[in-house]
């Protein structure tokens, strides 16, 4: 495939910077520019969403604006994954569903490089799943979830967005609705409250769940069945 250099590459940075983030804790400002350096060597490498459709508006081709959009993709979905990494098993558990979504599409339409892409990270996620679920004798940290959150974001690219099929831009949205909703209410709830809205906080829907009496496990199952 003609971008499996700056993806591999792309990916590399992208696990790094995470690293380097749970080694180190990193300032927000580095961690962004290492998300953003990732999604720059995408965009170089020719991989755009270059035209969404949008339900009642029909095609919509982005021309100048597609680097910008493309690049609040990557790094928006790698956040939204990184910030629902709040439980044992949730980021892994969620981002599997998703790539069963995606992976289903792309057999359909006969994407076989984005079936399988989906199938290698759906096996990993599984056999880290055995160790991660709670009672987790293993941790994902931001080198996990930035990872597969810039690998769905990417498979999408490659597959959701290319398909001219009627809700083309929907259908990424709803597969992994509840890590992006969480990220919107999160964003707009320290918008709200004058914090920063790089700074953690407990208010997501995981700990939402949790103080509403759920187990740890509960709440996770909870956040599968709506993913």
């Amino acid at each position: 495939h003609e971008h499996q250099i700056a993806i591999i590459v792309g990916a590399v940075i992208m696990l790094v910077t995470g690293l380097l983030d749970d080694k180190y804790n990193l300032k927000p400002v580095v961690k962004l520019l290492g998300q953003f350096t990732s999604a720059t060597v995408i965009v170089a490498s020719g991989l755009l969403i270059e035209k969404i459709n949008i339900p009642l508006f029909g095609e919509v081709h982005l021309d100048n604006l597609s680097v910008i959009v493309t690049v609040i993709w990557i790094i928006g979905v790698a956040n939204a994954i990184n910030l629902i990494d709040g439980l044992d098993g949730l980021a892994a558990g969620v981002t599997t569903i998703a790539l069963l979504s995606i992976s289903v599409m792309a057999i359909f339409d006969a994407n076989y490089v984005v079936a399988f892409l989906c199938i290698i990270i759906i096996g990993s996620n599984l056999g880290f799943l055995v160790h991660n679920f709670y009672p987790a004798k293993i941790y994902m940290g931001d080198a996990g979830s930035l990872f597969l959150g810039y690998m769905i974001a990417v498979i999408s690219m490659l597959g959701l967005f290319k398909n001219v099929a009627l809700f083309s831009f929907i259908i990424p949205l709803l597969v992994i609705g509840v890590p992006i909703l969480d990220t919107l209410f999160a964003i707009i709830r320290r918008a709200r409250s004058g914090e920063s809205i790089m700074i953690a906080d407990r208010k997501h829907l995981h700990y939402q769940l949790l103080d509403a009496g759920l187990s740890h496990r509960g709440a996770v199952l909870v956040i599968y069945m709506f993913s």
